[in-house]
């Protein structure tokens, strides 16, 4: 864990373009990822700077030959095994994580019943709904807990994780993350929503905002309204 953290704080160095002065750990990464979040020109723009990061921490030849591997699996496995892969590898960056059963409102696009293992598949016993074991629950993103900002969330985050998966790896892949409970649930299988029809890039930020606690209020920036978010923070004092 500690090697990839400090290979996760070296991308976002060299992205920042600038030295580290920051704490040690991952308090001192999550303000890296602020740091990035604020110094970005718009949305777009810190999407695009949250790919770079994400791409640096994996050989060049990573997305395709993995995406080729998926290829040859039937679609339910390949989910599944994409499934197993993120809770063993990302708990270092995003905290605990369980395998789960892709939720009613998240359900992947196939909605087929699907083998329980490969011993039924080649039986020819599909005896599982749709979505069975396709997903992962983390239980509090440390991202989000550290970052304390949907906008971080969403455009550091969740836009270029979704796109690594979808359009790189060619397996579809939806993020939902919670801004009140620090949830976050990934399904494998199911296309993400364009920014306009998701409801989590419409829905109001967080209640742990910082901007929102620092003024006793309830913020009512839309995490996806970038701008919006950086001149409130500057209303507020917040700097990162």
């Amino acid at each position: 864990d500690a090697v990839l953290l400090a290979l996760f704080r070296r991308a976002l160095l060299h992205e920042l373009g600038c030295k580290d002065e920051e704490e040690a750990g991952f308090a001192g990464v999550a303000r890296l990822i602020q740091r990035l979040h604020r110094t970005s020109r718009d949305a777009e723009h810190v999407q695009e700077r949250g790919t770079r990061v994400l791409n640096a921490l994996l050989p060049p030849w990573f997305a395709k030959a993995f995406g080729a591997f998926l290829s040859v699996l039937p679609p339910w496995f390949a989910a599944r095994h994409a499934t197993a892969s993120s809770v063993l590898f990302l708990n270092w960056l995003v905290g605990p994580s369980e395998v789960m059963n892709a939720p009613e409102d998240l359900l992947p696009d196939d909605r087929s019943s699907v083998p329980p293992n490969t011993a039924a598949a080649v039986a020819g016993q599909a005896t599982q709904a749709a979505g069975y074991r396709q997903g992962v629950l983390v239980k509090r993103c440390r991202v989000l807990e550290e970052t304390k900002c949907a906008s971080v969330c969403l455009n550091v985050c969740q836009v270029p994780t979704q796109r690594f998966f979808t359009e790189d790896i060619g397996l579809p892949m939806t993020m939902s993350p919670d801004f009140d409970t620090f949830e976050c649930k990934f399904v494998f299988g199911r296309a993400p929503p364009a920014p306009a029809d998701s409801d989590a890039f419409t829905s109001p930020c967080f209640k742990q905002c910082d901007a929102a606690l620092k003024s006793a209020r309830q913020c009512d920036v839309k995490p996806y309204d970038f701008n919006r978010v950086k001149e409130m923070s500057a209303e507020e004092g917040l700097t990162y």
